[in-house]
């Protein structure tokens, strides 16, 4: 998957949690630059539930301390980027030995 995608899909999540609760008002437009805490308004039940969602979207684990008050929205398409591209490691398969024929 790639960053772009990434990057829509927690897009969605945050703005669908945003929704979801009650005083943030209306945000039209979610940045990736744009800071949960201070410039979204969101509070640790929010952060925890972008973070669910995302993990359940994405078939990840976060570490329960990787989203902050400070975190953007980059932050979490980078952590999640990481975490995929840690997931999908290349498998090495063994040559095939060549024996000569006998």
């Amino acid at each position: 998957m790639m960053r772009l995608e990434i990057g829509s899909a927690v897009e969605k999540i945050v703005s669908a949690v945003l929704a979801e609760h009650a005083g943030h008002g209306d945000i039209d437009v979610i940045t990736r630059d744009a800071t949960l805490h201070d410039e979204l308004g969101m509070d640790e039940a929010d952060l925890i539930e972008v973070m669910l969602r995302a993990e359940d979207r994405f078939g990840v684990t976060l570490p329960d301390d990787a989203i902050g008050f400070s975190s953007t929205v980059m932050d979490i398409v980078d952590l999640i980027a990481m975490r995929m591209s840690e997931k999908v490691a290349p498998v090495r398969l063994p040559s095939p030995s060549i024996a000569p024929d006998a």
